[in-house]
C-alpha cells in the first residue's frame, strides 16, 4: 500500500471536492496535475503566486483538460495545487504518480480500480526476471503502465546503467494516457499504442520480439474473435475464452532467450476443455512453461478469482522439471504481498533457474514424467500438497511420528529460548533522558567519521566466473542471498578495493536504498557491484550494532528524505551517506544491545520452526484423516 501519511494533505483537499466531481474525475484530475507539476515546476511557481490560479494552462493536452471549466471553488483549486506541489517536492513526481495510482485503485467507488495491478504483484513479476544491460519490455495489455514501471524500477535497481525500451498496448484511451504519463515520468524510451484486445490477439505475431514480457491480461475474455488466417503455435484456442490466446501470443513475441511472467486465473492450470488442454500440453512438451507461482487470495480488490503467475520461455526442448511455488496465504481480504514474501519467491525462482535446488516448504521441482501422469494439470497445489513420503500407510505413520518427535524437540528448544528472552527483557533499564545517555559515554557522530564508505564498481560478469558478485538484488532481509553473478579471478584481483571483508555492511544505494546486509566471513573475497556502498566499520563500532542501526525507523526516514529523486530510480551518494547521524554508545554497550536483538531473533526463529513443522504435519494428516485411514481422538 502507498504511504498514506505523505498523501494525507492531498486527500483532505480532495474530500472538499466530493460531490462536485466523481471519484473517476478526481482520479483523472489529480494524476494530470501531478504530471503537469513534474514536467514544469517554473510554471507552477508562477501560478501559485497568482491570486486566482487557473487550471486551464496546466491541463492543456492532458486527460483532465475538460475539467478545467468544472467551476470548482477557487479556495479548493489553490489548496489542491499547493498539496500537489508539496507531495511532488517531497516524493518526486514518478513516485507520487505511482502511489496515487494505487491509492485511487484501493479506494471504493473509483472507476478503473478493477484494471489496476497492485504494486506488490507487479513487483513480484518484475523481480523474477533476469536482466541485462539492454532490455526490450512488452506488455500486451498495459493498463496504466504499472507493470512496465515495476519492471523498470527493478531492472535499474539491479543494473543501474541498463538501457530499456518499453512497449505496450491497451484498448482504453484513458489508460493509454496514464501509461504514457507513467513512462514519461520514469524517463524511459517507450512505444505505447491504443489497440483493441481482439486485434492484438488476432494479428500474426511475426513482427517484434522482446527480451521480456510482463502481462496481466483480462481473465476469461469471451468477447474476442480469431481470424481464420491467424496461425496459432499450439492450436486455436476456444472462441469463448482467450486465456490461451494470450499465453500463445506472449510466447510467440519472445526473443530467442526471452522470459515472460503472466498472470492467469487458476482455471487455466487445469481446464479440461479439449483445446485448452492440448495447448497446455504442447506448451509443457516444448519447454515453454518454466515455473508456476500461485498467489494468495485477496490481492485484487474487485475480484476474488485466485491467480497464478506463469513463467514462460520460447519453444525448445522439453524441460526435465517444472518449478512450482506456493506463496503463503495472507489470510484476509484486500491484502498485499509483503516484501519478505516477494523476495522469498524471487530467490526461489531465480536460484532454481541457476542451479540451486528448491529449499523449504511451498516450493518443489516436479519431473516432466509426473506432470504427464497428471494429464498436464499445472496446479501448484496438486504437487505441493502431496506428502513427500510414500503413500503407504506404514510410511505415512512413520513420517507422522518423526514429525511429532521433531515438534516436541522444537517446543523444548523454544521454551529455553523463551526463558532467556523473558530474563533479558526484564533486565532492561529505563534512563531518564539524553543527559543520562551522555554521562554513560554515548556520543553523537556521523557515519563517515566512524566508518570507511566505498561505492561499488561496475563488473564484467562471465558465465564461467568463479568469484561471486553481490548486487542489490542479493540484499534480502539483512543477509546476502541468491548470488548467481560471477567474475573471473583475474577481474576480482584487479578490483581488490571492491572485495568484501567479513563484517562489512553492504548498503543498497540505487532503487530500494537503505537495505543492508552484514557480510559473513564466508563471503570474504567476493566482489560488491556498483549498486552498493560498502560500509566498513572502524574499531569504534560493532558491525552487528551498525547493521541493526540501519533498521531504525529514523534511519529509514532519513534515507527517504535524502534520496535523489531527479531520475526514475531513487539513489544516494557516498557523500550523502557519510552524513547519516548516529548516536554511538561505548563498544561494550553496543555489544549488549546486539545480544538483546540476537535473543529476540532466536526466539522468533524457534517459533517459526514450530510453525513450519506444524504446517507440514497438518498437510500429512489431512489426506489420512479425511480418508478414514486415521481416526481422530474423541473431544
Amino acid at each position: 500500500m502507498p504511504d498514506s501519511s505523505e498523501l494525507s494533505v492531498l486527500w483532505q483537499v480532495l474530500d472538499q471536492l466530493r460531490g462536485l466531481l466523481s471519484p473517476g474525475q478526481l482520479r483523472v484530475l489529480v494524476l494530470s496535475l501531478v504530471f503537469s507539476r513534474s514536467q514544469d515546476e517554473s510554471r507552477w511557481t508562477e501560478l501559485l503566486a497568482e491570486s486566482h490560479p487557473d487550471l486551464g494552462d496546466l491541463l492543456t493536452g492532458l486527460p483532465a483538460e475538460n475539467l478545467a471549466d468544472a467551476h470548482l471553488p477557487a479556495s479548493a483549486v489553490r489548496a489542491m495545487l499547493e498539496a500537489t506541489d508539496l507531495i511532488v517536492r517531497r516524493m518526486g513526481g514518478d513516485r507520487a504518480f505511482r502511489h496515487l495510482l494505487e491509492d485511487f485503485a484501493t479506494r471504493a467507488g473509483v472507476k478503473g480500480a478493477e484494471v489496476y495491478t497492485p504494486a506488490s504483484v507487479a513487483g513480484l513479476l518484475a523481480g523474477m526476471a533476469d536482466v541485462g544491460p539492454r532490455l526490450t519490455v512488452y506488455d500486451p495489455f498495459c493498463r496504466s503502465g504499472e507493470m512496465l514501471t515495476a519492471f523498470t524500477l527493478r531492472a535499474l535497481d539491479e543494473e543501474p546503467k541498463a538501457a530499456l525500451k518499453l512497449h505496450g498496448e491497451t484498448p482504453n484511451a484513458e489508460s493509454l494516457a496514464f501509461a504514457t504519463m507513467n513512462a514519461t515520468l520514469h524517463a524511459q524510451e517507450y512505444d505505447l499504442r491504443l489497440v483493441p484486445a481482439d486485434e492484438v490477439l488476432s494479428r500474426p505475431s511475426t513482427s517484434g520480439r522482446f527480451s521480456h514480457i510482463v502481462a496481466n491480461p483480462p481473465f476469461n475474455m469471451s468477447n474476442w474473435t480469431s481470424r481464420d488466417s491467424r496461425h496459432w503455435l499450439f492450436g486455436p484456442p476456444p472462441p469463448g475464452n482467450a486465456n490461451f490466446a494470450w499465453l500463445q501470443h506472449i510466447v510467440e513475441r519472445l526473443a530467442a532467450d526471452g522470459q515472460a511472467a503472466v498472470l492467469m486465473p487458476n482455471g487455466a492450470l487445469s481446464s479440461t476443455n479439449r483445446r485448452e488442454r492440448h495447448i497446455r500440453a504442447q506448451m509443457v512438451e516444448t519447454g515453454c512453461v518454466e515455473a508456476l507461482v500461485s498467489l494468495p487470495p485477496g490481492l485484487f480488490r474487485n475480484t476474488g478469482i485466485p491467480v497464478t503467475v506463469w513463467l514462460l520461455t520460447p519453444p525448445g526442448p522439453a524441460r526435465a522439471e517444472i518449478l512450482f511455488v506456493r506463496s503463503l496465504e495472507v489470510g484476509h481480504v484486500h491484502s498485499e504481498l509483503s516484501a519478505a514474501q516477494t523476495e522469498r519467491i524471487i530467490s526461489a525462482v531465480r536460484g532454481w533457474r541457476h542451479g540451486v535446488s528448491p529449499q523449504g516448504s511451498g516450493v518443489i521441482a516436479v519431473p516432466l514424467a509426473r506432470i504427464r501422469e497428471e494429464g498436464y494439470d499445472l496446479s501448484p497445489a496438486l504437487y505441493l500438497t502431496q506428502p513427500r513420503y510414500a503413500r503407504a500407510d506404514g510410511d505415512a505413520l512413520a513420517s507422522i511420528r518423526a514429525l511429532v518427535r521433531q515438534l516436541t524437540d522444537q517446543h523444548q528448544q523454544a521454551a529455553g529460548t523463551d526463558a532467556i528472552a523473558v530474563r533479558v527483557l526484564r533486565e532492561l533499564n529505563e534512563v531518564s533522558g539524553p543527559a543520562d545517555a551522555a554521562e554513560s559515554g554515548w556520543a553523537r557522530t556521523r557515519l563517515g567519521e566512524v566508518c570507511e564508505l566505498i561505492p561499488g564498481a561496475p563488473t564484467r560478469d562471465v558465465v564461467d566466473g568463479s568469484v561471486p558478485v553481490v548486487k542489490p538484488k542479493n540484499i534480502v532481509s539483512g543477509r546476502v542471498t541468491g548470488v548467481t553473478d560471477r567474475v573471473s579471478e583475474d577481474d576480482a584481483a584487479s578490483q581488490s578495493r571492491y572485495q568484501i571483508r567479513g563484517d562489512d555492511i553492504l548498503c543498497v544505494r540505487v532503487g530500494s536504498i537503505g537495505r543492508v546486509a552484514l557480510a559473513s566471513t564466508d563471503q570474504a573475497g567476493w566482489v560488491f557491484g556498483s549498486g552498493l556502498i560498502c560500509v566498513r566499520p572502524s574499531g569504534q563500532v560493532d558491525p552487528q550494532f551498525l547493521a541493526r542501526y540501519f533498521a531504525h525507523p529514523d534511519v529509514a526516514d532519513w534515507f527517504s528524505r535524502r534520496a535523489q529523486v531527479s531520475t526514475a530510480v531513487p539513489s544516494i551518494s557516498r557523500k550523502a551517506l557519510e552524513t547519516l547521524p548516529i548516536t554511538l554508545p561505548p563498544l561494550e554497550t553496543q555489544r549488549s544491545i546486539v545480544r538483546v536483538f540476537a535473543v529476540l531473533d532466536e526466539k522468533i526463529a524457534a517459533h517459526q520452526r514450530i510453525c513450519t513443522t506444524t504446517a507440514e504435519l497438518r498437510d500429512v494428516l489431512l489426506p489420512l484423516l479425511f480418508s478414514g485411514r486415521l481416526t481422530a481422538p474423541d473431544p
